[in-house]
């Protein structure tokens, strides 16, 4: 399909990073997407760091999915996932500090991933450190 997806396992660092094409498969079922395009999904990354799990949502267009009929900007998901592992309760407004440690960590690992060989490189960039 064209889309980068990388899994990175560093247990001495004791996280998992994922990053990619979001397309509905992470906690979301693609048969609730309007267009069915998976060309079309917004991208997004995760870290999971000790109780923590922190995912970024890139921009997700209007009339894609049937939940965000108006689209929906990018969004940061904090999650505890030893007293919420069912990802209920978004705790990342409740913890800046957190969401920042882990994004930290995610942008130092992330200047090393390729980009997709094709297509979605303005979505890349979305989810790429930012240029200072």
């Amino acid at each position: 399909m064209g889309a980068t997806t990388a899994l990175i396992v560093r247990s001495q660092d004791e996280y998992l990073f994922w990053a990619g094409l979001h397309s509905r498969h992470w906690g979301f079922k693609l048969d609730k997407s309007l267009r069915n395009d998976v060309q079309l999904a917004p991208y997004a990354w995760a870290v999971k760091k000790d109780d923590f799990f922190l995912r970024y949502t890139g921009k997700i267009m209007p009339d894609l999915y049937m939940d965000y009929i108006d689209g929906r900007e990018p969004v940061y998901e904090l999650y505890n996932t030893i007293t919420d592992p069912s990802e209920t309760n978004n705790i990342a407004e409740e913890m800046p500090e957190k969401v920042k440690e882990i994004t930290s960590i995610y942008y130092g690992r992330a200047k090393s991933f390729p980009p997709p060989f094709s297509s979605g490189r303005d979505k890349w960039e979305e989810i790429m450190p930012p240029v200072k």
